[in-house]
């Protein structure tokens, strides 16, 4: 029987996301020599049988790949600059291999079938993550400060993968025609959701609101329809409110988003925000260059400073952050324009609220050097530059060849 060599791929693909998202956090459990075994020996077969095959379609690839591939570039302007040369190369390390993962991704995705194969792929690479942490890892329950940190033994990194096995079940929801699979994405969302409420992450929380609010929004409501949207809102603002502090008020996520201070008593008790701004005072001793990748834990006395944009003007200078803010603007900008062109309008919605999902998750976490949302960044840029390429060339069909 003839195998399909793309379609290997896109399989061998998949299952190095659930090496690097899942197995390699159960290997630490099991054997921790699993673990390079697994990233650096996954990612040298990909690179292998993906990347090197293609090497020749790289002049094509969109700017976004680009523009984050200048971090390295700004990584190196900066050395002069770093004092931690150890914690300069483990940035550095992470920063060429996401980049060799996000092209490796947009390289092997050839129609919409792969990408949402993909996707798939990663929602169960972090929803396994999340409920075998549940099931196995799940802590003192009783403990009046609990946090549920699961399999990674970090409760913001646990809610993290939950809001983004919420993002990719969405996606996934509404491509699939099964009433099978759709069953089990809504389980799955309503799941990660109750577990980011278990973690206590205010931030996860809150970008959860947005996202099930946005997803409402577009569903069911627009132009006029908004106006009876707002109208509800206003009305029933009171019963929903305490109805949400009711079921809150038994989990500790809720003491900390209850706290009852004044505004200079918060700035001075909420160590974050603390970091926020002296990670702003950083930038602005070091406004060209920074202060080098990875160096901003010499001046905070090894904390990171929890914010994405800031951590990059911070490290890597102004230039460097607005060439990081193009991806994004550049992403918004395309989606939209998919939105003129025919395709699948509440799919590309969906996506667009996966891209300010994102937005807003950086104002909490630094995520440009995170692997995880790398995927997510890669997967959105594939299918809106494959998707315009594909629009131009044909109308669209119940099958999308990108």
């Amino acid at each position: 029987m003839l195998i399909n060599s793309n379609s290997f791929r896109v399989e061998l693909m998949g299952v190095y996301f659930v090496c690097l998202l899942f197995l390699v956090r159960l290997s630490l459990l099991l054997s921790p020599a699993l673990r390079p075994m697994l990233i650096w020996g996954g990612a040298l077969i990909i690179v292998t049988m993906i990347l090197i095959p293609r090497i020749n379609q790289l002049g094509k690839l969109p700017a976004e790949y680009w523009l984050y591939g200048s971090l390295i570039l700004f990584s190196f302007i900066g050395i002069f600059q770093v004092t931690d040369f150890k914690g300069y190369f483990r940035y550095l390390q992470v920063l060429v291999s996401n980049l060799i993962l996000m092209i490796t991704i947009y390289l092997v995705i050839r129609d919409l079938r792969d990408w949402e194969k993909l996707l798939r792929y990663f929602w169960l690479s972090v929803t396994l993550l999340v409920i075998l942490g549940y099931l196995f890892y799940a802590g003192d329950a009783n403990s009046e400060h609990y946090r549920f940190a699961g399999l990674l033994d970090n409760s913001n990194g646990t809610a993290t993968y939950s809001r983004a096995g919420i993002l990719a079940a969405l996606v996934l929801f509404h491509l699939s025609r099964s009433i099978f699979y759709k069953a089990i994405y809504a389980v799955s969302i309503v799941f990660l959701s109750f577990v980011i409420i278990l973690t206590a992450s205010r931030g996860n929380l809150l970008n959860l609101g947005f996202i099930l609010f946005s997803v409402f929004y577009i569903r069911y409501f627009s132009g006029w329809k908004s106006l009876i949207l707002i109208l509800l809102m206003f009305v029933s603002f009171s019963y929903v409110s305490n109805m949400i502090i009711s079921y809150l008020d038994d989990f500790y996520v809720f003491e900390r988003l209850s706290r009852n201070e004044d505004l200079a008593s918060a700035l001075q008790n909420e160590g974050r925000i603390q970091l926020y701004l002296s990670t702003f005072h950083v930038f602005l001793e070091h406004p060209i260059f920074g202060v080098g990748l990875n160096q901003f834990r010499q001046y905070s006395g090894g904390k990171i400073s929890h914010t994405d944009f800031l951590d990059i003007l911070s490290q890597l200078g102004l230039i460097a952050g607005a060439l990081y803010a193009t991806i994004y603007f550049k992403l918004l900008k395309r989606l939209r324009k998919l939105l003129k062109q025919g395709l699948d309008n509440y799919l590309v919605k969906l996506l667009i609220i996966v891209l300010l999902s994102e937005l807003i998750f950086g104002l909490t976490n630094p995520n440009w050097f995170l692997q995880l949302d790398m995927i997510i960044l890669s997967l959105l840029i594939t299918f809106s530059s494959k998707s315009i390429a594909f629009s131009k060339q044909k109308s669209v069909q119940n099958h999308i060849e990108i």
